[in-house]
């Protein structure tokens, strides 16, 4: 899951703010930093090379709930 964390690292890395976010290298970019964060510092995949393995982007849920918060 991204988090806040992975869209410093995109913010940082392009020098482009939240608001200009778009784009499929943008998406994947954000993945594969959420990936390398989740891995806990085990050896992850370059960004180029990774990219490459990726087959299909899911977005969301199949079925998502509303919280309490959004109730």
């Amino acid at each position: 899951m991204v988090r806040p964390p992975d869209y410093a690292r995109w913010e940082m890395a392009t020098k482009k703010v939240i608001s200009q976010f778009g784009g499929m290298y943008d998406i994947l970019f954000v993945a594969h930093s959420a990936m390398k964060r989740e891995a806990g510092g085990k050896p992850t995949k370059a960004l180029d090379i990774w990219m490459e393995s990726v087959l299909d982007i899911e977005v969301g849920a199949e079925d998502p709930k509303v919280t309490p918060g959004e109730a």
